[in-house]
């Protein structure tokens, strides 16, 4: 585009445009001052475009690390089970997944480093009872509920996006008629075994991060009225005011910034570390479009919930193994 600048400029004629020969004779030093000031710019926009292509090589760099391994190419969360399977036949793997995990972490500057989670994991595993039911909503509580559901906790994952930008209705019936989506969460739901008859009288806990609190809500009203969970044994928390919470009441977490983990997940950036899929509830078209989407469209009941199971990415694989690994060095700490 800028040799095009040039190339035309060089073929502006500045004849009968001044009409003072003082004018015409002062020309020569104008058209070089342009010439230099478009050539600096020039200059500047690939000095600019060269930097982007040396981030774009680093990042290719430690994508390459994880892209050619089967094992974080397969589909599902990383499971307790796979992980000490790896420990013991491919530990090479490991080491694979902290170097890009890592090297995807400064790239990102993101905190929360798996080594961090692990912490946390442990914390909230001592913290929250067992017989509690933990329904984890979307992406932004998953990098750490995932390992809490390998590591004792009976934890839900339910993707589910966009519903934000619901209009609100006074019955389920209304919400259904428009958002055709959500039910099918709610089916999820019962898939996944949140029924009177499963639950019984255990304590719900629903996780998010909360903005308006519109999703907590409207989440809260599948569990209450479509799967039959009393209102008083459901309770809503905010992931990142829990973490906060667990933070300032264990001295061994004192290292641990709650600001900046609270940061990555309002800028999104834990998301490259969860094994969770979006699906709006407000309009199925964004799930046609958006990257790491799921859509309903033309899909049966069990083959959508099969890929709300099975969705995973190789960022996410790796860094849950990291986490695992980490978890796994503190549970042998913990044994001397």
């Amino acid at each position: 585009m800028y040799n095009t600048i040039l190339t035309n400029y060089n073929n502006i004629s500045f004849n009968g445009l001044f009409s003072s020969r003082k004018m015409k004779e002062n020309k020569p030093s104008f058209d070089v001052n342009i010439k230099k000031r478009i050539n600096n710019l020039a200059a500047g926009f690939v000095t600019t475009s060269a930097i982007c292509n040396k981030a774009e090589v680093e990042k290719n760099r430690y994508e390459s690390i994880i892209s050619h391994e089967p094992f974080f190419k397969e589909k599902g969360k990383i499971t307790w089970e796979a992980y000490n399977r790896v420990k013991e036949n491919s530990p090479e793997l490991i080491l694979k997944a902290k170097r890009y995990t890592y090297e995807m972490l400064k790239s990102t500057k993101t905190y929360t480093s798996p080594d961090k989670v692990a912490r946390l994991v442990q914390a909230l595993n001592k913290k929250i009872s067992n017989d509690v039911k933990i329904i984890s909503i979307g992406t932004s509580p998953s990098f750490i509920t995932e390992p809490m559901s390998e590591t004792g906790k009976d934890v839900t994952i339910v993707p589910i996006s966009n519903a934000n930008l619901c209009r609100g209705f006074s019955s389920l019936h209304d919400y259904f008629e428009y958002y055709p989506n959500l039910k099918l969460v709610g089916e999820y739901l019962k898939y996944k075994g949140i029924t009177k008859d499963e639950i019984k009288d255990r304590n719900v806990i629903i996780l998010d991060y909360s903005s308006s609190g519109r999703t907590l809500q409207i989440v809260k009203r599948l569990v209450n009225e479509y799967c039959g969970i009393p209102d008083e044994n459901i309770q809503l928390k905010d992931i990142s005011e829990l973490i906060e919470e667990t933070i300032n009441t264990n001295t061994t977490l004192s290292d641990v910034s709650s600001e900046k983990i609270k940061k990555d997940i309002f800028n999104q950036k834990v998301e490259k570390t969860t094994n969770v899929a979006h699906f709006s509830i407000f309009n199925d078209r964004y799930n046609r479009k958006e990257k790491d989407s799921i859509s309903a469209r033309k899909k049966e009941k069990t083959e959508l919930f099969k890929e709300f199971d099975d969705f995973s990415k190789p960022s996410a694989r790796a860094y849950q193994l990291c986490v695992l690994d980490e978890i796994s060095k503190i549970n042998e700490k913990e044994k001397f």
